[in-house]
């Protein structure tokens, strides 16, 4: 929800048209953390998709005078640019049964924060910045580990799973752009699987076999949990193939 008081904000009042629409995108687009993917191609796809006269540049230099503003902090991780909301967590409500642990890395993980023509971005609003009327319709609670939140001990298994796919993929190597579209989506998938038993190496070797069918291409998480099957149930054929899939042959031509 965007409350009415946002049009009186003083940092959002400071934006151009198009900034005060990309800052309204960012935190509509920001997972249950408050974070986002914040290149300026990922932001100008995401939030100007038909806005064919605007270029990265110039979601670059709205993004930027954002951050000056202490709207957003925008830092880096392995060289990949993210950005997060200060204070999300202190004044986002998200209810339990819906919230969802980050895949992004947080600002406390930064390699580096990327540097703006204005005020630094670690710069916290005040209690009349923008986070204190951005709200939200669901409800957390900041001491109980929400239900379906991902579990720590799983987390660098999840972050294996995603370095293991972004290698073959041939991220960075031969693709510039991160191959993963979604990793909050992707990462429900894999702890999913996770959860039923099954192993790192069974995840990703099914993933691996569905793309090798794709001749390369990205197959997401989700059909490979719909389809590896129950744990324990492995065909005795050739390759190991768990029981419930598909031979690699009926996957040819598949939208996935």
């Amino acid at each position: 929800m965007v409350d009415p008081q946002i049009w009186r904000n003083e940092k959002f009042g400071s934006l151009p048209d198009a900034g005060r629409l990309l800052f309204i995108g960012i935190f509509s687009q920001a997972d249950d953390d408050g974070r986002l993917k914040a290149s300026p191609k990922f932001l100008k796809a995401t939030i100007f998709p038909y806005d064919e006269d605007k270029t990265a540049e110039q979601v670059k230099k709205l993004r930027d005078q954002c951050a000056d503003q202490g709207l957003i902090r925008v830092y880096t991780n392995g060289e990949v640019e993210y950005l997060d909301i200060p204070g999300w967590s202190e004044h986002q409500q998200i209810r339990k049964d819906r919230y969802n642990s980050s895949s992004l890395p947080s600002f406390d993980e930064a390699d580096n924060q990327v540097a703006t023509t204005g005020r630094p971005t670690v710069t916290q609003p005040t209690t009349n910045g923008i986070p204190n009327i951005v709200k939200s319709s669901i409800v957390k609670s900041s001491t109980d580990t929400p239900k379906g939140a991902r579990k720590k001990r799983a987390e660098p298994i999840v972050n294996e799973i995603f370095a293991d796919m972004r290698t073959y993929l041939g991220f960075p190597d031969k693709v510039k752009e991160d191959p993963i579209p979604s990793y909050g989506k992707e990462g429900q998938a894999i702890k999913r699987m996770l959860a039923r038993g099954f192993t790192r190496e069974e995840v990703t070797g099914c993933w691996k076999q569905k793309v090798d069918v794709r001749g390369g291409e990205f197959v997401s998480m989700t059909w490979v949990n719909e389809d590896i099957g129950k744990k324990g149930e492995k065909a005795g054929g050739k390759g190991g193939r768990v029981k419930g899939t598909r031979p690699a042959e009926d996957f040819r031509g598949r939208d996935w």
